[in-house]
Parts: structure tokens; sequence; C-alpha cells
């Protein structure tokens, strides 16, 4: 038997995932994990310590069950009688401007898959892009298009999210979407 669980509105934990300047993370993580990265500033290898504490942190608080479900099916049926809202949330990086992005949620009915809500913004990013640490330089504007649908449309906060990124695969066992 296969279970699908309901995403929560509570706070979001961090990580990372692929990176916004080509290849994925794993790939980029290259044989650095262990040592200092020889492309970090010395202020970026003090930051990437400190992420690197909270994210262990982090993972020894993660949940990865939740008890609200949404699905389960056994065999070839599949219903999906509960689950009426998903969405999905991306950051995209302008070229021209790497520390520039679009954060977007585009929330949808389901099974209709009818766009009830969009919310997209211009930001410029806080933190430097620092490989396996996506999360802390972009998660929060992800949260925040969330948090809007939940204040001004709550009747559309999504009962799924998807996101392009890992979570307990991450090297470190906790990214981006865990």
């Amino acid at each position: 038997m296969l279970h699908l669980f309901m995403a929560h509105p509570g706070p979001a934990t961090v990580g990372s995932e692929e990176g916004e300047e080509g290849g994925s993370e794993a790939e980029s993580e290259g044989g650095e994990e262990e040592g200092e990265d020889k492309r970090l500033s010395p202020d970026e290898c003090a930051k990437r310590r400190k992420w690197e504490r909270e994210q262990e942190e982090l993972k020894e608080r993660l949940e990865v069950e939740d008890g609200e479900e949404v699905a389960s099916w056994e065999g070839d049926t599949l219903p999906f009688a509960r689950l009426t809202t998903i969405a999905g949330v991306d950051i995209s990086f302008d070229k021209a401007h790497p520390d520039h992005a679009c954060a977007m949620l585009t929330v949808l009915t389901y099974p209709q898959l009818k766009v009830v809500h969009e919310s997209r913004a211009v930001v410029e990013m806080r933190e430097p892009y620092i490989p396996g640490f996506l999360a802390f330089r972009e998660v929060d504007f992800l949260l925040e298009r969330l948090r809007e649908v939940q204040r001004q449309h709550p009747q559309h906060y999504p009962q799924v999210i998807l996101v392009d990124g890992n979570g307990i695969l991450h090297p470190r066992g906790c990214a981006y979407v865990s």
C-alpha cells in the first residue's frame, strides 16, 4: 500500500538542490564536502560552515512522515478524493544579473488543473551562491509566496506542493524540500 500526505502551512526547513548556474548540486559539490572550497572567499567559507551546522540541526529535527493522508491505494485504483489543490514553486534567475530572480507559485485545482492563484515577485538575492546550500539563498522568497496565498486566498492554499529540488536525498540528508 502506498500513501500520499498533505502539505502543512507551517515553517519549512532548508537545504539545497539544483544550482541555478548549471549542473546539479550533487555535481557541483565535487570533492569539496569535507574541506574548504577554493572558489569561495573567506567570508563565504565561514558562512558555509555556519550553514552546515544549521543544516545538521535541521536534519535532527526533520520529521519525514506526515500524519494527514491525501490518498491511499492498492493495486490499480488511485483515489485522490480529498486532494483538491496542488501547487508548484520555483525560482528563476536573470542570466544578465545573477543576483536577480523571479520567485513564482502557481496553484491549480485537482483534478481539473485550473489555475486558481499565481504569485510572483522579482527579488534580489541577499545571500551568496554556495554550492550545496541553495535553500539558504532562495527558500525565503518561495515561502513568502506561500504565505501570501495563505493570507489572501486561504481557500487556495495547496495541499501538495511540487518543488524542483532535493530533500533527504541531498548529500547531507536535509535540503530545500526536507
